[in-house]
């Protein structure tokens, strides 16, 4: 595995790993069996591994994919004016106008999130939106209430993430708030989550990252990808995947 030890990004998809290094070059190990670690060639400034597929974000506001979903099928909306993404069991792109688009979801946008939205996020068959004014909106299945935003994710939240059927939101002062499926406790938050800068929810598990630079990780352990080793410290980024967990630190891997 190449290493570049300028990261700017990491993402974490279903069973595979995506690096975008200081070149804007990206970087991609893991499951290949629907071309998911060919990853285009060209510089990018941001990058997003989804369950089988990735998107990958170019300076001038347009838009690839690669893996089980592909290009051929993409929306004239991917293509220009996006300045964020964010790849799932489907795509989201945020547009320059603070406008959200979908691809490859059979659920539509809602008008809330067709203004004023700042940050996105694509679970599985759910989406999170974060508008200017700290609220949150939710739309898509809600068979586990992963669509209902509680009361304290309405207000003061700085990021958002969407897992396979439970949602999280980072509060203003460092806190988390989880809701939807809590089967294997990925909606329990742990007493020491607290002076949270980042976070990051997928299937079964949660991540969150301190100011510190240190890990926090609950929910499903069945592939230890809650288990964070011993040199998990001074960590910068945090993302996590299926059934593993990435973190930023000469790129520790669990």
């Amino acid at each position: 595995m190449k290493y570049s030890p300028l990261v700017n990004k990491i993402s974490a998809g279903g069973s595979f790993s995506l690096v975008l290094d200081k070149d804007g070059e990206i970087i991609a190990w893991g499951s290949n069996n629907l071309n998911q670690c060919y990853p285009p060639v060209g510089k990018f400034i941001d990058i997003s591994a989804g369950l089988t597929h990735s998107l990958a974000l170019s300076a001038d506001g347009s838009v690839v994919s690669w893996g089980s979903k592909n290009t051929y099928n993409m929306p004239s909306e991917f293509k220009s004016k996006v300045k964020a993404i964010s790849a799932g069991g489907h795509s989201l792109a945020l547009k320059t106008d603070g406008s959200v688009v979908s691809w490859d979801s059979s659920y539509e946008v809602p008008s809330e999130a067709k203004s004023d939205v700042i940050a996105i996020s694509a679970g599985i068959n759910h989406s999170l939106a974060l508008k200017n004014d700290g609220s949150v909106i939710a739309w898509g299945t809600n068979t586990y209430g992963e669509c209902n935003v509680p009361l304290e994710a309405k207000s003061h939240v700085i990021a958002i993430s969407a897992g396979a059927k439970h949602s999280l939101a980072l509060k203003d002062d460092g806190t988390v708030v989880a809701w939807g499926d809590d089967s294997d406790n990925q909606c329990k938050i742990p007493q020491n989550v607290n002076d949270i800068v980042a976070i990051s929810a997928v299937s079964y598990h949660s991540l969150a990252l301190k100011k510190d630079g240190t890990i926090i990780a609950w929910g499903r352990n069945y592939e230890r990808q809650c288990s964070i080793p011993d040199n998990a410290e001074n960590i910068k980024l945090i993302d996590a995947g299926d059934m593993h967990s990435l973190a930023e630190n000469k790129m520790v891997q669990f």
